[in-house]
């Protein structure tokens, strides 16, 4: 599920990330047994749209794309932390003009 939903944000990167603008979007997710993703909810924006379009988007285009039969509930809630031109927590950085 990550690599879809990170594979669909690439995909809709916004050109301004070309600026060296920094931002971070979470986004609260449920994924649904049969791989729906559902109840999407900006828990912290990073001020800037286009960056949350993108990550919310990324999202939206991954629901079904991975069947969870296996989850031990009917649904999993899970956050989604989007790092745009900013070090990650372990020192990593996300997506900037040069990709991830």
């Amino acid at each position: 599920m990550v690599s879809r939903i990170r594979v669909n944000w690439y995909a809709n990167m916004p050109q301004i990330i070309r600026t060296g603008l920094q931002g971070v979007v979470t986004i609260r997710f449920t994924i649904q047994r049969d791989g729906r993703i559902t109840d999407l909810e900006l828990l912290s924006s990073s001020g800037v749209p286009p960056y949350d379009y993108a990550a919310r988007k990324a999202i939206e285009l991954s629901s079904r794309s991975i069947p969870s039969p296996g989850l031990p509930e009917s649904q999993r809630a899970r956050n989604g932390d989007f790092y745009y031109n900013k070090e990650l927590p372990g020192g990593e950085r996300g997506p900037s003009e040069r990709g991830a």
